[in-house]
């Protein structure tokens, strides 16, 4: 959430001012608290600024200016609750959960496929997934494993076919 919120917003400065209203402190918990409150006109408005955030940073991922989510209001809502839900309870894990629970996968070949233009999971941390997950026969988890999809990022409108490994 650092990089999500912290570094990614100097990238999309009108985006995080909308969204902050100039008071950055407890954001999670406060836009937890407002979508999933009673004032439905309150959490609708809310949700809209948190997706528009989201949004903006998926455009800068796919070059282009974002445009607002095609959903509709109901849709608007559910998806801002449910990442915040997520998000403030730490995506129910705790730290370093999910990298000590990769030695599970010792048995399992793994590759892990990133693209190089992702901006909301950047692909540093393919490399410290790469690191804890156990070598597997033939398998080695090493860097020559993790392809780079050159222009490949973390927009729904991905660029599918026309992506090359890079």
């Amino acid at each position: 959430m650092d990089w999500y919120l912290d570094a990614l917003r100097n990238f999309v400065p009108e985006a995080w001012g909308a969204l902050t209203h100039g008071a950055s402190e407890g954001l999670l918990a406060r836009y937890f608290d407002l979508v999933s409150g009673e004032d439905g006109e309150r959490a609708l408005l809310a949700a809209q600024r948190w997706v528009a955030y989201e949004e903006a940073i998926m455009g800068l991922d796919a070059g282009t200016e974002a445009t607002g989510p095609p959903e509709g209001a109901s849709e608007v809502l559910a998806r801002a609750r449910v990442q915040l839900h997520y998000f403030v309870h730490d995506c129910f894990l705790a730290p370093g959960e999910l990298a000590s629970g990769l030695r599970r996968l010792a048995e399992v070949p793994a590759l892990i496929v990133q693209g190089r233009l992702d901006l909301v999971c950047p692909p540093r941390a393919r490399r410290t997934s790469s690191r804890a997950l156990p070598a597997h026969g033939e398998c080695r988890n090493t860097m020559s494993r993790l392809p780079l999809v050159t222009r490949a990022f973390s927009a729904r409108t991905t660029c599918g076919a026309r992506c090359r490994r890079g």
